[in-house]
């Protein structure tokens, strides 16, 4: 029983290494997001004080529909089977990485497990649910990690943010207008900056964005 259950699970490991090794036959749908993020990217702010570039949740919304979602999914032979309704509601930015690194099969294993949007992003080093271990998966976790930023601007909410720590490859979906305090090589130092939020990336104000003073630390980890 026991070498039945060994060679059961042997199987189902090779199983899912076929399902993550999927190649499109249709690769230029998804060179066309990769050509949309480059026309819609936005500037912001990251944890460096140095300016990056994201995809506002608007942009992406604006983009994928069923009609999109399912001409990704069934360009691979054979079709990536998972729930398009879903995707939409609960795995966008997911999915859009995924896309965006060429992996799009891996979306199985995030929707399996129950890593949506907003349980997952953004994910720290530590690859997890249910992955099978070997180096092509680390290879692309290990993308994810690096591409997601562009998909996960920090969202500036009700709850508290001051002093917050962030990783400083986060995304901060500003503007800035002024430099209140001087500039200064003591990474330490705080700085104070009126700036402009993203308005799909603002929940402090019930209206419009107004310009708002910003301080940031130096040191952002």
């Amino acid at each position: 029983m026991h070498a039945n259950m060994s060679s059961s699970n042997r199987d189902q490991s090779v199983s899912q290494r076929q399902d993550l090794s999927q190649t499109t036959t249709n690769p230029s749908a998804l060179n066309d997001f990769s050509r949309y993020v480059g026309l819609k990217k936005t500037s912001g702010i990251n944890g460096y004080g140095k300016s990056d570039d994201y995809v506002s949740i608007r942009a992406l919304k604006e983009y994928w529909n069923k009609s999109s979602v399912g001409n990704i999914l069934h360009s691979f032979n054979p079709p990536i089977n998972v729930d398009i309704d879903d995707i939409i509601k609960r795995y966008l930015r997911t999915f859009s990485i995924l896309v965006y690194i060429n992996r799009v099969p891996y979306i199985r294993h995030f929707m399996q497990y129950d890593y949506d949007d907003e349980k997952g992003l953004p994910y720290n080093e530590t690859m997890s649910f249910g992955l099978p271990k070997s180096d092509e998966t680390c290879k692309v976790w290990e993308n994810i990690l690096k591409n997601q930023w562009i998909f996960c601007p920090f969202q500036f909410g009700p709850k508290k943010i001051y002093l917050r720590p962030l990783d400083q490859r986060c995304i901060l979906p500003i503007d800035v207008i002024r430099q209140l305090t001087p500039d200064t090589l003591d990474e330490e130092a705080a700085v104070v900056q009126v700036v402009k939020l993203h308005p799909d990336y603002d929940r402090l104000l019930p209206v419009s964005p107004k310009p708002c003073v910003f301080p940031m630390s130096g040191a952002l980890t």
